[in-house]
């Protein structure tokens, strides 16, 4: 059996439907909570590989609880495990997960667009599975200065570099990111 905190606020995502652009006061807070939630479960070894705000339940006082770690995975030492298993939700998923080799960097991505869509109103990629795959892997995010004008550009820079294709060129940690932004 399974026992976990009732979370009977929802999900981030009934909170903040599709479509809504946050203060930037509240994407911080809610990146830092989720952040230092994936720091504790990276230090141990385990990778969330589906972060997504339908994965961010809240607390009755309004703290986020990461949830469903069913297809958390454990990282083997120096060496992450390869499996050829793609598992996630496609929309949120990392270039090297994709690949089937997922790493504790692949959970900062996922977040990275989260704070993406939340800064936009928008994720950076659309389309059929095929499309959005193919979109992570090679197509650079579409700039948040186009979508959100008045964004200051340290927050976009920070995005970004949570976005890079290459796990190497992210942030070393997922709380190093949550704690640039």
């Amino acid at each position: 059996f399974l026992v976990m905190d009732y979370a009977s606020n929802g999900t981030m995502r009934q909170r903040h439907p599709k479509g809504s652009i946050l203060p930037l006061a509240s994407i911080i807070s809610y990146v830092k909570q989720v952040a230092a939630a994936l720091q504790y479960a990276h230090d141990q070894k385990l990778i969330h590989r589906d972060i997504k705000p339908e994965n961010m339940l809240l607390e009755p006082n309004n703290d986020i609880l990461l949830s469903d770690f069913g297809i958390a995975m454990v990282a083997q030492s120096s060496r992450y495990q390869n499996t050829q298993d793609v598992v996630g939700t496609v929309a949120y998923m990392s270039p090297e997960q994709i690949q089937g080799k997922p790493r504790p960097a692949s959970d900062q991505y996922s977040l990275a667009i989260v704070a993406y869509e939340w800064l936009s109103g928008d994720r950076p990629f659309h389309g059929s599975f095929t499309e959005m795959c193919t979109q992570h892997m090679f197509a650079p995010p579409p700039p948040l200065n186009e979508k959100v004008p008045n964004i200051l550009p340290d927050v976009e820079h920070i995005v970004m570099t949570a976005l890079s294709k290459d796990p190497h060129q992210r942030f070393m940690t997922v709380q190093a990111f949550a704690n640039a932004l």
